[in-house]
């Protein structure tokens, strides 16, 4: 039992010190923020409108966490 007792710690603090050490997506860059390439993907506001009031309509929150991407098209002139 003692064993247990100093074991369950020592897990512990393994685990959130591997949690720590990892480096969050978010401080990544992004290939398609470069400022070379402008950004062709948005996010299809219709869509996210409609399930987020249907959602409010029935008494929940929508988080989004990959917002469906709505592709545009670039047009260039030569």
């Amino acid at each position: 039992m003692r064993t247990l007792y100093r074991l369950v710690p020592l897990l512990l603090v393994l685990a959130l010190s591997a949690c720590a050490s990892s480096q969050p997506m978010a401080r990544s860059s992004s290939p398609t923020a470069s400022p070379n390439r402008p950004n062709l993907m948005h996010d299809d506001a219709e869509y996210i409108a409609r399930v987020n009031a249907e959602a409010r309509r029935r008494g929940l929150l929508v988080h989004w966490i990959n917002p469906p991407p709505k592709s545009t098209a670039v047009s260039r002139v030569d």
